[in-house]
């Protein structure tokens, strides 16, 4: 579909067409998860040979115009439609004025469903947009897409590069967790609810009450919640924004990851938790179960069925799963005594950005 576009609308340009094509991105800033996955996108295709542009989703339309107007792109990115509520990655109107009424270029849009039904107004956006092909990292978000025209191919999220260059370099000390050698690593980054942080807490206390060989890594943003505080394990908790090496380098002093999370489109930190060889514990349901590259490489948590849970958020408006909270108790006391065996290597050629990259073309030529 896109080399045929291509041959109509670019007859002049099938000869370099796929090697050293001008794409232009206007995409999240870079502090959030989306915004720095194109960037490590956009990194890949410059290194493949592409020619490739980043305009901020913040930039006025202006500059928006004038940087399409003077690139002139064979391909177009927009990364992504709807994520940010109080302002759009681009407006409808915006586009309109960037692009003109003869579009002569390949459009692509990425955007993602956290729940399993996105709302009328986000689907209208897409198909306002009407992008040639919409781009989602997983089936469960793809499936949140209901009533669009659109092809929607999944393209995975990729690993940060920072984890390859320093995957055997991580050398932190933490003195509050010697003494054991398991560390169940909790991730409670934000939207505590969707990551189920509360079914952590609850699982984590009632284990600790049965067994003490073991105390807790916990990533958060919040600075309040006190529950994260109340955890009755011995603990290091990591606040805020934070390096990438601290990052990571926290994280792969954990040997466990326990995360029975409720919603999300593809949740890079069970990716991530493979990539550096911990033990992951996530339920059988949900955008994340895609990214195990063998069944038995993570522990299943049932789920008891689906349940809404945001009730003012204007895009997602299905449900999250709900795992069940017995069988998380039972599945992290198991984990505790048996750690999986993951060739974490696999995980790094699979979803390094190079690869992803790769697949990102392949949709254009496809």
């Amino acid at each position: 579909m896109a080399l045929n576009y291509y041959r109509e609308k670019h007859k002049n340009l099938v000869s370099h067409l796929f090697v050293n094509m001008k794409i232009m991105f206007i995409s999240n800033r870079p502090d959030i998860s989306f915004g720095l996955q194109s960037k490590i996108l956009e990194d890949e295709l410059r290194n493949m040979g592409h020619d490739v542009l980043d305009i901020d989703h913040t930039s006025s339309t202006k500059i928006k115009i004038d940087k399409f107007s003077t690139f002139k792109p064979d391909v177009l990115v927009i990364w992504t439609f709807f994520h940010d509520v109080g302002h759009p990655t681009i407006t409808v109107d915006e586009f309109r004025q960037m692009v003109g009424t003869n579009r002569d270029f390949f459009l692509i849009g990425f955007e993602v469903s956290d729940t399993d039904r996105l709302s009328d107004k986000a689907i209208s956006m897409v198909n306002e947009l009407n992008p040639d092909v919409l781009v989602t990292p997983s089936r469960w978000s793809a499936n949140g897409f209901h009533d669009v025209n659109i092809p929607i191919v999944i393209l995975p999220h990729a690993l940060d590069p920072y984890i390859l260059e320093k995957k055997d370099k991580y050398r932190l000390s933490f003195p509050l967790l010697e003494g054991k050698d398991k560390h169940v690593y909790i991730y409670a980054q934000h939207s505590l609810d969707r990551k189920g942080t509360d079914i952590s807490l609850n699982v984590v206390n009632k284990l600790y009450e049965k067994r003490q060989d073991f105390n807790l890594i916990i990533k958060s943003l919040s600075m309040t919640y006190k529950g994260i505080t109340e955890f009755k394990p011995d603990k290091y908790i990591l606040r805020g924004f934070v390096s990438r090496f601290m990052h990571y380098a926290v994280m792969k002093k954990g040997t466990h990851f326990f995360y029975p999370v409720r919603g999300g489109a593809f949740e890079i930190p069970v990716l991530e938790a493979l990539a550096l060889g911990l033990t992951v514990i996530i339920p059988d349901k949900g955008a994340w179960v895609d990214i195990p590259l063998n069944k038995d490489d993570v522990y299943w948590i049932k789920v008891d069925g689906l349940k809404r849970y945001w009730f003012d958020n204007p895009y997602h408006v299905g449900n999250f799963v709900e795992p069940d909270v017995d069988d998380a108790y039972d599945k992290l006391n198991e984990a505790l005594d048996n750690r999986k065996n993951v060739n974490s290597d696999e995980y790094l050629k699979e979803y390094s950005p190079e690869n992803i990259a790769k697949q990102f073309v392949d949709i254009i030529k496809s």
